[in-house]
């Protein structure tokens, strides 16, 4: 059980950094809707390399770290967030993609007012549902 704890440890020092580390956003809130606008924007469009490094690095961030959680919760016997196939390894892109298209399929103002890390979560569970 100690491991556990020092894990989650880990993984909230980690989001820690992540948020700190961010400078898109950093004076907006980290909110779908605000993510929505900001992928209309020029700068967003205009394909940057640096900038869409940067937009897939937090996404990975985020979803790593539910893909540790989601072995920690298997390991202790929990069901886990969503069921990826063990096959099935997720790159930064596909991150970007899962998120982009689930939050566009998504215009309630309940739904554009989660987090990114609660919407990157719904969107993940969408494309790998538990039986």
């Amino acid at each position: 059980m100690k491991h556990i704890g020092v894990s989650v440890g880990y993984v909230l020092l980690f989001l820690f950094f992540c948020l700190i580390s961010t400078s898109s956003f950093a004076e907006h809130q980290r909110i779908v809707s605000t993510y929505k606008t900001h992928i209309q924007s020029n700068e967003h469009k205009a394909e940057d390399f640096g900038h869409q490094i940067h937009h897939m690095l937090f996404l990975t961030g985020i979803g790593d770290t539910f893909h540790f959680l989601n072995s920690e919760k298997e390991a202790a016997g929990e069901t886990p967030f969503y069921c990826q196939p063990i096959s099935t390894r997720l790159t930064g892109h596909d991150y970007q993609s899962i998120f982009e298209r689930y939050i566009q399929s998504n215009d309630s103002s309940e739904f554009n007012s989660l987090t990114i890390p609660e919407a990157l979560r719904l969107a993940l569970q969408d494309k790998f549902p538990c039986p």
